[in-house]
């Protein structure tokens, strides 16, 4: 069973760590220091957890807003407006990640270090053998995948065909899921974007580490994607 952990903020010393596999070559010691420099300095982290059977799963996510207001100013208490210093983003530090402890060890089993900015399902609370997280890469739409904890003790990522995934209530092994349509339409057409292309969405079933996949819903064509207008 998945138990919440509320979400907390706080503020971590990071020096560089990563692997080396995923670092870029240097031509000398002062490129490496140029490229990780802002990286030595305090950043703020944000940790979003979740607790499913015998494991921790952690998320960090950098925050592009410091939490600590400054001083407010009469027009703030007028009107009652929290503000917040934009933080910038230090991309070089790879500060986005994803851990899976084991709780009686503290033994990390999986370390997932990404450019990505991953966030659990809200709506995910009572779960025994799958995790799904999220992640928006750009233009694609929110993406999603998940972790099947299977009866060896062992831990299986699993990626989900299509966008927009939805968990079906009280099924951790069932989504609903957007693709575009395999239907034929206009897609360069004027008036025909992507945010107007249709979709069709499929129930996604996982047994196992098996997805099987069929239609649930067909989805309008906008009429600037139809072929014959």
């Amino acid at each position: 069973m998945i138990l919440s952990i509320n979400k907390f903020v706080f503020i971590i010393f990071l020096f560089f760590s990563m692997s080396v596999l995923s670092l870029p070559s240097f031509e000398n010691e002062k490129a490496a220091y140029e490229y990780f420099k802002e990286c030595q300095n305090k950043r703020v982290i944000e940790v979003d957890s979740r607790i499913l059977g015998d494991y921790r799963v952690d998320i960090y996510n950098p925050l592009f807003e410091d939490p600590f207001p400054r001083e407010e100013s009469w027009f703030d208490k007028l009107f009652g407006i929290e503000h917040y210093t934009s933080v910038p983003w230090k991309e070089h530090c790879y500060d986005q990640k994803i851990i899976i402890r084991k709780l009686d060890t503290e033994e990390i089993i999986l370390y997932d270090q990404s450019p990505n900015f991953y966030s659990f399902y809200g709506d995910q609370f009572i779960n025994e053998k799958y995790l799904w997280l999220k992640h928006s890469p750009g233009s694609v739409g929110v993406l999603t995948h998940g972790y099947y904890f299977n009866e060896n003790s062992e831990i299986e990522r699993i990626d989900i065909p299509g966008v927009s995934c939805q968990i079906l209530d009280n099924k951790e092994n069932q989504l609903i899921c957007a693709e575009v349509t395999k239907r034929p339409f206009n897609s360069t057409a004027s008036g025909c974007s992507l945010s107007v292309f249709p979709y069709d969405k499929f129930l996604i079933e996982i047994k196992g580490n098996q997805i099987m996949k069929t239609l649930h819903e067909l989805g309008d064509i906008h009429p600037d994607c139809k072929i014959n207008k």
